[in-house]
């Protein structure tokens, strides 16, 4: 029987963490980080190589293909009014959690001398922040939000066009196509990624260290887990998407998020998800990279 990706990656997390453990046990820590955590490394790489591109070519033809602006600026109200809620909702779990069962509660300590607290960066700013002054300094430093404003005013730019950004378009459609395929690719390779990631994790982290924190970690796996459930299951259920198609959709991206800790490489997985969801292509190219 020939196992999905999904199914691959977490049979690779089990095995990353029983490798992992079994160099830990042996005092061979330095060879996973010397020889398997390089795999990991060189893994991460080649998403983070492709996010921008495709996320980028994906956003500005979606854009180019509504031909119909005030529907696109009804889809952002939509999307960040959305991520407004889900954001409070999650924040209310969060604090909700932390305070039932008492973290941090007696526990004291004293700060390093000539510790200074930075100012608070004020929503103005934050927000002038998202328009980029150099896009090429967004584009190398990945900076996302900068990048999906440029790709959204591109788009807009292209429709005022209209046929004279045909050929913009055909090349930014080349562009997603050929960026794709180096996707799927790439994605072939995540059970081999992930396992390196996981076993060098756990070889020099060692089973010990996560005992001593186990109950904080329980205490916050408790809180992604009600956050998960209560917030995606409630959109899902919502949305007439059904919880159970949601979960089977988007199994592989929780599970690369995870093992991977991180959710900007998750970004292919992501969409192959929305894709099984079908999605359309102008929602899933302005939800993904804003998210």
């Amino acid at each position: 029987m020939k196992m999905n990706l999904s199914m691959q990656m977490l049979v690779a997390t089990v095995l990353g963490a029983a490798a992992g453990l079994v160099l830990q046990t042996a005092g061979a820590a330095d060879m996973a980080r010397v020889y398997i955590a390089p795999i990991g490394t060189l893994f991460l790489n080649l998403i983070q190589m492709i996010i921008i591109p495709l996320i980028f070519s994906t956003l500005v033809t979606g854009v180019y293909e509504i031909d119909n602006i005030k529907k696109y600026g009804s889809i952002g109200v939509k999307t960040i009014a959305a991520f407004f809620i889900m954001t409070l909702i999650s924040t209310a779990i969060g604090l909700g959690v932390a305070e039932i069962f008492g973290v941090g509660k007696g526990v004291s300590y004293e700060a390093a001398g000539g510790v200074t607290v930075p100012p608070a960066v004020s929503v103005i700013k934050t927000i002038i922040n998202f328009v980029p002054s150099n896009i090429y300094k967004a584009l190398s430093s990945g900076d996302m939000v900068a990048i999906v404003v440029f790709g959204v005013f591109l788009g807009i730019g292209m429709i005022c066009s209209k046929e004279a950004a045909r050929p913009l378009y055909d090349v930014l459609t080349a562009v997603k196509t050929a960026i794709s395929n180096i996707t799927s690719f790439i994605m072939k390779l995540a059970p081999i990624g992930i396992f390196a990631i996981v076993t060098e994790t756990m070889a020099v982290n060692g089973i010990d260290m996560l005992l001593s924190m186990a109950g904080l970690i329980i205490v916050v796996y408790i809180g992604f887990l009600l956050n998960n459930l209560l917030v995606y299951g409630g959109c899902a259920a919502l949305s007439g998407t059904g919880i159970g198609n949601f979960y089977k959709a988007t199994f592989g991206a929780l599970v690369f998020a995870f093992t991977s800790q991180t959710s900007a490489a998750a970004i292919p997985f992501e969409n192959e998800a929305l894709d099984r969801l079908k999605v359309s292509e102008t929602v899933k190219s302005f939800v993904i990279p804003l998210g």
